[in-house]
């Protein structure tokens, strides 16, 4: 795929590696549209936008129309006394009865929220012998069981970062290089200053009006970046926290914690 990838299409692409295929590939779809939040509880769970009173309208039947809205309304209105729950209950069940991409209208993408409900966690344990609570506990416990260890991303075309930032976002360690020192940079920008947190974002937020030029070619621990020759890896700055492997123009981002 060329150009910016998207960041759900990273998670599914790492998960979908690290899944075992088990005895049964229908529950094994099933786990991993949980994991995604793509399934129906999942898809509820980002949902965010209310649902029309028009829309609400047209998609129940004459007979149920008189339930929740006034019969002698020139336009879709509430009947005196509905309550909160009865509306809730009526996002719900229009929700359920519309199509996939009907619902996305209405949702958030997958990475805006923090991932799957509690319930969805135990069905996912359940289904693969495993004891997690978050990404990074998964990814953690399917790499060790498959490989050994965490698993580890490499992108050696990383532009701007989507896929070593998904990667160490969701527990992996993570691994970019660029020929292009502005897509370089870019990366370093979404794993230190987008993925450094509420102390870092204030930070940004007082330097915001400063020149950017101190920033290129220098982290803010005053480490200057390298070069590898002409035509190499464009190599970038990373904080102290971080290690750098010996091969020349990469740069590594450890996983969260």
């Amino acid at each position: 795929m060329v150009g910016r990838k998207p960041l759900i299409m990273v998670r599914a692409a790492i998960l979908g590696l690290l899944l075992p295929a088990g005895p049964d590939p229908k529950r094994d779809r099933e786990i991993f549209l949980m994991l995604l939040t793509m399934d129906p509880e999942g898809l509820w769970r980002r949902k965010t936008k209310a649902i029309p009173l028009a829309e609400l309208f047209a998609r129940l039947r004459p007979d149920e129309r008189a339930d929740w809205f006034d019969p002698d309304a020139p336009k879709p209105k509430y009947r005196p006394g509905v309550t909160a729950e009865e509306k809730a209950h009526l996002q719900r069940l229009i929700f359920d009865r519309m199509g996939y991409d009907e619902k996305l209208v209405y949702c958030d993408r997958p990475e805006q929220i923090e991932g799957p409900s509690e319930a969805a966690w135990e069905a996912i344990n359940a289904h693969l012998g495993a004891d997690a609570h978050s990404f990074p506990e998964l990814v953690r416990a399917l790499g060790e069981r498959r490989f050994g260890n965490v698993p580890r991303v490499g992108d050696a075309f990383c532009g701007g970062g989507s896929v070593p930032f998904e990667a160490a976002r969701i527990g992996c360690d993570a691994y970019g290089s660029d020929l292009n020192p502005v897509a370089a940079l870019l990366t370093w920008g979404a794993l230190n200053i987008v993925g450094g947190g509420e102390a870092v974002a204030k930070q940004s937020g007082t330097h915001r009006d400063r020149s950017t030029r101190p920033w290129i070619g220098k982290s803010p621990s005053g480490a200057s970046s390298t070069t590898t020759g002409a035509g190499a890896p464009t190599p970038i700055s990373i904080a102290p926290r971080h290690v750098a492997p010996s091969a020349a123009g990469w740069c590594r981002w450890p996983r969260p914690g």
